[in-house]
């Protein structure tokens, strides 16, 4: 029997034993999860079986069952079955929106607020881009940022990302998606359009669903997520869902690279590279038929519900600068020159000037304002970071720089 014709035999138990409606959609969950991984679910067959396995509840679980006393033991142990298979995850258990909101420490209705309200949980903000141009970004509240943190950290952290996704999980590192692609003889990047904003309601939502909670469940942290029907861009949440939504073309192209380096040499079997960061794919390879499978890419990408950005394509081969996120991949990785002389000018423009000069030339730049000499210092700090991730030795050069100015 296949997963849908056991889902649907389940409701229809549920609906003859007058289960509540939550409870079907855990016992439908947990098949969905049993099924998904190739195994049938575990079903007690005497009602001895099933209330030992009922005792072994934990006590969220057993709150909700004593609310359905009339069930069968065996649904029961179903129920139970679905909670340790949730725990077996590293997932906390979470089977209603009580449940939600006792995890959360609010309140049931500030948790309806937090989810549903049409205005007041965000605020617009719009930010300088590197070219000029402004980004809009949708800032949470306070109250609900720390949801949103909570959601990343507790659940969405907790799936594994594809082994080529390089961004936004605990251990990132960008030069995990430079390094493939270094010293190669050619490097595309693909940028996928509005990469957050177009990632729909339902794409979230499943992302929940995927990882084994109920419809409900996923609807509700769905909605904690989302703004207007879409992945919110300023959510603390949203950077880990650039890993999981994409997961499924992470593997279409992962497999077009394995059927590639599968053919013999007669085939005319060729290798490519491939990475991802967020919304940046890139590909490279030392053969020119590289090329020939963007057509096949972009057609996966559609596919998936994205949309691919053909104004920054960048084809790159090695007779010129190939960058990756940033970082130059031809030789070794190691930062752009600009990115080194503006470093270099702004720390001079401190220590001829002072901060205070420096910090209104920042400004006239277009880049976003300081809001004091202390917060200055950090952003520095924090971008003579990444040039010591990159090349170490430079790194250390501006920081010692750093460290010999006066911030007052």
């Amino acid at each position: 029997m296949n997963k849908y014709a056991f889902t649907q035999q389940t409701r229809l138990l549920q609906q003859e034993a007058e289960a509540e409606p939550g409870l079907a959609e855990i016992v439908v969950a947990y098949t969905r999860l049993c099924t998904d991984r190739g195994n049938a679910p575990e079903f007690c067959s005497t009602e001895e079986q099933a209330a030992a396995r009922v005792a072994r509840a934990s006590w969220f679980q057993k709150s909700f069952l004593e609310r359905n006393a009339h069930l069968p033991a065996q649904v029961c142990a179903l129920f139970v079955a679905y909670g340790q298979e949730l725990s077996y995850k590293n997932l906390p258990l979470i089977f209603s929106q009580e449940d939600l909101a006792f995890r959360l420490g609010i309140s049931l209705r500030q948790l309806h607020w937090l989810a549903y309200a049409r205005s007041g949980r965000y605020h617009a903000l719009k930010i300088p881009k590197s070219n000029g141009s402004l980004r809009e970004l949708h800032a949470p509240t306070a109250k609900l940022k720390t949801v949103q943190k909570w959601i990343a950290q507790q659940i969405l952290h907790k799936r594994k990302p594809h082994q080529y996704a390089t961004a936004y999980f605990p251990g990132a590192r960008l030069l995990d998606n430079a390094n493939p692609h270094v010293g190669r003889k050619l490097v595309v990047r693909l940028d996928l359009k509005n990469f957050f904003p177009s990632t729909s309601f339902a794409q979230v939502r499943r992302v929940f669903t995927d990882l084994g909670y109920t419809y409900s469940v996923s609807r509700l942290l769905a909605n904690l997520c989302c703004h207007e029907g879409n992945l919110v861009q300023g959510a603390p949440s949203s950077p880990a869902f650039s890993n999981l939504v994409a997961h499924r073309l992470d593997a279409r192209i992962t497999g077009i690279k394995r059927a590639q380096a599968a053919k013999t040499k007669e085939e005319g079997r060729w290798k490519f590279y491939y990475s991802r960061y967020a919304d940046d794919l890139i590909f490279s390879s030392d053969e020119e038929k590289l090329l020939g499978i963007l057509p096949l890419v972009r057609q996966i990408v559609q596919e998936e519900g994205f949309q691919i950005n053909e104004d920054k394509t960048r084809i790159m081969r090695s007779g010129r600068q190939q960058q990756v996120t940033g970082i130059v991949v031809n030789q070794h990785p190691n930062i752009t020159a600009g990115h080194a002389r503006f470093l270099r000018s702004v720390l001079h423009d401190i220590k001829i000037h002072g901060v205070a000069a420096a910090m209104r030339r920042w400004q006239l730049s277009g880049l976003a304002a300081p809001n004091s000499p202390a917060h200055f210092r950090q952003i520095l700090g924090g971008k003579i970071a990444f040039v010591a991730a990159v090349n170490p030795a430079k790194g250390q050069k501006f920081l010692d720089t750093l460290r010999h100015l006066d911030f007052g």
